[in-house]
């Protein structure tokens, strides 16, 4: 009995340390620069099945690249991508503050896009929940809006194009800032 739980209870510690250090993997790949911008091949650093290491991340406040992270979700190609990025734009956190935050949040509709593209499961509807108007938590920040438009745009699906057209019609000047 005693030695059923030394086994159990090593297995747990190398388990928990097995995840500590992909955290930590992940944490060192999203905290670079990218000047040129983040490439499916730059994700082969974050190791296999990187969404659940970048969701917590996304979380963490202490991450300085926290829109490195968001676009690395965006490749991830994962359902649970999309529901925590909705999710993450939707909370507090993803509050206007400070440069860095900005930069995430602004990710966020073409990440959504990025995964939509590959057809992960929910990643249209979400972006277009982003576009429904009242937009009444975003009415001031039009530059998520610009945003949405975009990703919106690099989608060929009749949705996606529709609803640009909606967001678009009877003004050019729709998202001119």
């Amino acid at each position: 009995m005693l030695l059923c739980f030394i086994v159990q209870l090593s297995v747990a510690v190398a388990a928990t340390a097995a995840h500590g250090a992909a955290i930590d993997r992940t944490r060192d790949v999203v905290e670079r620069i990218y000047p040129h911008g983040i490439e499916a091949d730059d994700a082969s650093g974050l190791g296999p099945n990187p969404t659940i290491a970048l969701l917590r991340l996304l979380d963490d406040p202490t991450v300085s690249r926290r829109d490195n992270v968001v676009a690395f979700l965006g490749l991830a190609g994962d359902r649970r991508a999309v529901t925590g990025l909705a999710g993450w734009l939707a909370s507090a956190s993803a509050s206007p503050g400070t440069a860095e935050d900005d930069r995430a949040r602004l990710q966020v509709p073409v990440a959504l896009a990025q995964l939509a593209r590959r057809e992960v499961d929910g990643a249209l509807e979400a972006l277009l929940a982003l576009s429904v108007v009242p937009r009444t938590s975003r009415n001031a920040d039009p530059g998520l809006d610009e945003q949405v438009a975009f990703a919106l745009s690099l989608l060929p699906t009749p949705a996606a194009r529709a609803r640009l057209q909606e967001l678009t019609a009877g003004d050019p000047d729709a998202f001119a800032g």
